[in-house]
């Protein structure tokens, strides 16, 4: 399609006639809803194998899974922030080109999510036992120096040199004993806030119900002082 078009270029006329004729010079955007976007999260290999691996679990009832929820929305929280921290800083203040920010915040995620496994593993700090199995530390290890190696050299990545590596592992560390104070910090508000008030009112209900048994039945326990009275009037009488 030619479109004639002077090297005055188009008046004003010109202009509108062909705007109405062709339309803007645009691409329209393809919009998503906000939940297809929520669920995209739990649709695809990797969310597969986690929610076919959490199934027997779940069944077996071995999750408390409010108790889960809440740690892993805990975990997930201190991630996203440390991950916005670290990318003001490689663009607002290092101001890394575009690329170098890929692989700082792809070595970041790599190293302070694999950290994150000995934190989720413990039952309060990553330092008691039981200490993680031979197995799981090493292969863990082993994904991390492979990862770091491959933003050191630029393997499938725009490569960073050690120094910004090294940082980005101080970096990692840093916010280690940070993220591991906030899940004990979750864990006790847990079991001594929520799992405390609850108990409380359990037990308060057992009271009461025991209270509410036929008198020929059962007898509900006398308050202070209610048999020294019970006694007194037994006298009188």
């Amino acid at each position: 399609m030619t479109t004639q078009t002077k090297a005055t270029g188009l008046t004003t006329a010109q202009a509108r006639t062909r705007l109405a004729e062709y339309g803007e010079n645009t691409i329209a955007e393809k919009r998503v809803s906000p939940w297809r976007k929520f669920l995209a999260f739990f649709w695809g290999p990797i969310p597969w194998m986690i929610e076919i691996a959490a199934i027997p679990s779940a069944a077996a009832g071995r999750w408390e899974m409010p108790r889960v929820l809440a740690v892993a929305v805990t975990a997930g929280t201190m991630g996203v922030i440390a991950s916005f921290v670290l990318f003001w800083i490689a663009r607002d203040v290092l101001q890394l080109p575009p690329a170098q920010i890929q692989t700082v915040i792809f070595l970041k995620l790599l190293v302070a999510g694999h950290l994150t496994i000995y934190i989720t593993r413990s039952e309060r700090w990553f330092w008691q036992r039981p200490w993680p199995a031979a197995r799981l530390f090493w292969t863990t290890e082993a994904t991390q120096v492979a990862g770091t190696l491959a933003a050191v050299y630029g393997w499938l990545l725009e490569p960073i040199g050690w120094s910004y590596a090294l940082g980005v592992w101080a970096y990692a560390l840093a916010w280690f004993p940070v993220n591991n104070a906030a899940r004990v910090w979750v864990l006790d508000l847990w079991e001594h806030g929520f799992n405390g008030h609850a108990r409380h009112l359990d037990r308060a209900h057992a009271s009461l119900h025991a209270c509410q048994c036929p008198p020929a039945s059962c007898a509900c326990p006398a308050p202070a002082g209610g048999g020294s009275v019970a006694r007194a009037s037994e006298a009188q009488a």
